[in-house]
């Protein structure tokens, strides 16, 4: 996510105050029942956040779903966000990451007994994952970016924040990356602090909890990404990091997120050459990119690895690649952990909610 320079962040300040103005009396409107929330008979869980830019919200949601478990009776709900098409689009084994989005084609892909419905309108979708003639019944939902989503009452309300752009020292909209107030924070039963240094201190969790100042009901943690082994994007197979970068094999590290620098770092400690090649989040691949994809991967010296989310979008064009070629592209998957030893109190409270509201 680019952000603004400081001269000109400090330009659009009086801009923030006016979305923020405008943001405050939607807020108002629904904590007050004048613009109303619907609920729903079963457990929904909202997983989302106060900025715009990644916070990990994907592995995060495929951590509840790990918890929840991999069945038809759970469910996610997407707007697919930079998907090709409109409407309600009910997810397939053979959809697509143009259909259905990129982020939620990674998550079907991982939880393929999970229904996954892309939708803008999340109370159309949940009703229509309600309706009587879904067998077996859907009994959990995932609410996936869905924090400023008030039509929708989740009874559990998840709210991430990245460790490096944390929502105290940050702007609204335009100004910054606020989407809302951090006043909002309150609307949250848990708050997870992303993508932490894995040797994060006693001292710095302290100063960051009484920096967020939460209310005594609301749970706080904190979690940190692990990278696994890369797999061929195309047939899975795993090849460790190590055996991918040996011989000084070069790697073209793709990366079309938010703030990619993590990704890379990871790649070069293996010391093997390094090509950086970073895109904006979400970025829709043009036949310039993949005409120099095509060409990094036409020699038999040089692997590209890229980020699941932007996996998803690379499947698409297989048509485009020899077999050759499709042998040379792999993903480096992530996975959450949390830290200071939390991870069952953090899972507890997921299966609790759940298990008490069938």
């Amino acid at each position: 996510m680019n952000i603004p320079g400081k001269n000109i962040r400090n330009l659009l300040i009086p801009v923030s105050w006016i979305y923020g103005a405008a943001t405050g009396v939607r807020n108002f409107l629904f904590d007050r029942g004048i613009i109303k929330s619907q609920e729903f008979p079963i457990p929904i869980i909202c997983v989302g956040n106060l900025t715009v830019g990644g916070t990990g919200k994907t592995p995060h949601v495929e951590y509840i779903l790990g918890i929840i478990g991999n069945k038809a009776e759970t469910a996610v709900v997407s707007r697919g966000y930079r998907r090709k098409t409109k409407g309600m689009i009910i997810a397939t084994p053979q959809s697509s990451a143009d259909e259905i989005g990129d982020e939620p084609f990674q998550i079907k892909t991982r939880f393929s007994e999970v229904r996954l419905v892309a939708d803008a309108n999340r109370i159309e979708a949940i009703e229509y994952l309600l309706q009587k003639e879904i067998k077996p019944a859907v009994n959990a939902i995932v609410l996936d970016d869905a924090f400023q989503h008030r039509y929708v009452k989740a009874g559990m309300n998840i709210m991430l924040s990245d460790y490096s752009r944390p929502v105290y020292d940050d702007r609204l909209l335009p100004a910054g990356l606020l989407r809302e107030s951090f006043s909002q924070r309150r609307r949250a039963n848990v708050v997870i602090v992303t993508k932490c240094p894995a040797n994060l201190s006693v001292e710095e969790r302290k100063s960051i909890s009484k920096k967020l100042s939460l209310l005594p009901h609301q749970q706080l943690f904190f979690s940190t990404m692990v990278y696994g082994t890369p797999y061929n994007i195309f047939t899975q197979e795993e090849k460790p990091m190590r055996e991918l970068a040996e011989n000084k094999r070069r790697i073209v590290a793709m990366a079309g997120i938010a703030n990619p620098a993590p990704f890379f770092n990871e790649i070069e400690k293996y010391g093997c050459p390094v090509v950086r090649k970073p895109f904006p989040d979400h970025h829709n691949f043009s036949k310039e990119d993949l005409e120099g994809f095509k060409a990094f991967v036409s020699s038999p010296d040089t692997a590209i690895i890229t980020t699941e989310k932007d996996a998803a979008r690379l499947q698409s064009f297989k048509k485009l690649w020899n077999e050759e070629q499709k042998a040379r592209i792999y993903a480096l998957p992530i996975k959450v952990e949390f830290l200071f030893g939390e991870k069952d109190k953090f899972n507890k409270i997921i299966s609790n909610y759940v298990g008490q509201n069938k």
